[in-house]
């Protein structure tokens, strides 16, 4: 029965450790994605950054 609640124990420590292995694995597909976006379409987003300001600006 003791070996039993130390492996429950031990398997609830490396609850912590998945946890944050998966939010960083989250996290990294995010920004693959975003990066392939911004590659992708770098040009027209620096332009409609460049229109909305003008039209901030002018309004």
């Amino acid at each position: 029965m003791r070996k039993i609640k130390a492996a429950f124990c031990r398997a609830r420590q490396n609850r912590r450790g998945q946890a944050s292995i998966e939010y960083v694995l989250m996290l990294g597909s995010i920004m693959v994605i975003l990066s392939a976006f911004i590659t992708a379409f770098h040009k027209d987003i620096v332009r409609w950054f460049f229109m909305f300001v003008g039209q901030l600006l002018t309004q």
